[in-house]
């Protein structure tokens, strides 16, 4: 059986040598969704991911298997794109109970920079624990990676507020 993998990465959206805001692209399986289409058994796996979410908001941007912009609603688009950081801290959830979720089982990290958060992984029960109330999940969620993720999260909303002050 495939494992598949749900990655995130957080970058900064610039304009003018400023920090503007920021925005977490997804990868799935290590595939942008604009090549998803090559990739059906994948492309299969990202919008079935996108059901299982828990939750969703309006900074969410979906997209078709050719990285076109596609509504909720359609039957195989998948999560793309989360505008803001708040949007992308709240997102953390839903992402986390969609990787955990009996029926997707993947390991997902979100990436900042030059560093790496496995927050789903396999059920250890050392540093990886069922997120899943019947415990039956495979995979599991590290509070340690999480807080040390919201630590880092934190520490760019305030650069980005530093950054908008330098502005006027």
């Amino acid at each position: 059986m495939i494992s598949n993998k749900v990655d995130g990465y957080i970058e900064p959206i610039v304009c003018n040598g400023d920090i503007y805001n920021y925005k977490m692209y997804m990868l799935y399986n290590g595939i942008e969704p604009c090549y998803l289409n090559n990739f059906p058994e994948t492309a299969s796996f990202a919008s079935y991911f996108k059901r299982k979410m828990s939750c969703r908001n309006d900074e969410m941007l979906f997209a078709n298997t050719y990285g076109l912009k596609a509504k909720y609603d359609d039957q195989d688009s998948m999560l793309s794109t989360i505008t803001g950081l708040d949007n992308i801290d709240k997102s953390l959830v839903s992402l986390i109970c969609a990787c955990t979720n009996l029926d997707i089982q993947a390991d997902l990290t979100i990436h900042i920079k030059d560093k790496d958060y496995p927050l789903v992984r396999t059920v250890d029960d050392k540093k990886y624990v069922s997120y899943n109330l019947t415990d039956l999940s495979d995979k599991g969620l590290s509070d340690d990676v999480l807080l040390d993720l919201s630590l880092d999260i934190e520490n760019l909303k305030r650069t980005k507020i530093l950054s908008q002050k330098r502005r006027y």
